[in-house]
């Protein structure tokens, strides 16, 4: 359990078994009733998944729970993932 509790605060991308991704700051885990709690969260829709469409929204939720049955799939940023850097100005 204490490494479960080490990744609140994480960020999260979750997809959801309708393919729809959310991402947020992992706020609860709740191994009794099987459940994730993300704050802060984007829902960013099915981006080109499955066989209905669903939009992004440009809300952000406070908080959302998840039921770990819904839940398709679930990465957590370890910040590993370096940004791009822009290539230096010619002078």
């Amino acid at each position: 359990m204490a490494q479960l509790e080490s990744l609140i605060g994480s960020q999260i991308s979750l997809l959801s078994q309708k393919d729809i991704r959310y991402e947020g700051t992992l706020d609860n885990i709740n191994t009794e009733n099987a459940t994730i709690t993300l704050k802060n969260v984007k829902c960013h829709g099915t981006e080109g998944r499955g066989s209905t469409h669903v939009p992004p929204s440009s809300r952000v939720y406070d908080c959302i729970e998840f039921s770990g049955n819904d839940i398709k799939d679930l990465h957590v940023d370890d910040g590993s993932t370096k940004k791009a850097q822009p290539a230096a100005a010619a002078t």
